[in-house]
């Protein structure tokens, strides 16, 4: 399996806990990456992945949930009394732009930009805490935020697609772990309790 890391560190390790206990005989090798998983499925190093619709085209792909965006402040930065902020206000702001981000057309015309060539929410995460900027990062990225990091929900809404995507001929293995991801996903991850996300109809 490849997944993204904020996939890998709330929903996927509760999933294969389960599943692994009803199907002992059955192993898993979990490779965490981003750019790289769709020449893995295509070149069958991989059975299956877990991401964002955006990164894995041209597959057998099934939605799973829709993940919120929100913004993600410094603490001592956060606007007194705000509850909820637009993509316009939020770029008044120094803004860190990650890599693979769904808002990044928008961050790209802001007037002061930190561009971080890096997958890695972690780092984004300090880099706010340490008042270089601004950003927004999707919900399952923000699982544990580090100390001096407030977030505030987007308005409009803005979302990602959460769903795995399969080759052409997948292996039997491949497609009972698929269904019971279908079945089961929704169940797991701290995060889906705190901000009750919506399954996607398919």
């Amino acid at each position: 399996i490849g997944a993204f890391s904020s996939i890998s560190n709330t929903v996927l390790g509760p999933a294969i806990l389960e599943y692994q206990e009803k199907n002992p005989d059955i192993g898993i090798q979990l490779t965490i990456a981003t750019k790289e998983l769709q020449n893995w499925l295509l070149n069958g190093e991989i059975d299956m992945v877990i991401g964002d619709v955006d990164i894995i085209k041209g597959f057998r792909w099934h939605s799973l949930i829709k993940d919120p965006y929100y913004a993600v402040f410094p603490t001592e930065n956060l606007p007194e009394g705000m509850t909820e902020i637009t993509v316009d206000e939020l770029l008044q702001y120094p803004i860190i732009m990650p890599t693979l981000n769904d808002l990044n057309k928008y961050f790209s015309q802001a007037g002061h930009i930190l561009d971080i060539a890096c997958d890695d929410d972690t780092t984004v995460l300090n880099f706010v805490s340490m008042g270089l900027g601004v950003t927004a990062l999707p919900n399952l990225s923000l699982w544990q935020l580090p100390k001096g990091v407030s977030i505030l929900p987007i308005t409009p809404e803005v979302t990602r697609t959460i769903g795995y995507a399969l080759p052409s001929t997948p292996r039997k293995e491949a497609l009972d772990f698929a269904k019971f991801i279908q079945e089961n996903v929704r169940d797991h991850g701290p995060m889906l309790k705190r901000v009750n996300l919506t399954a996607v109809a398919e």
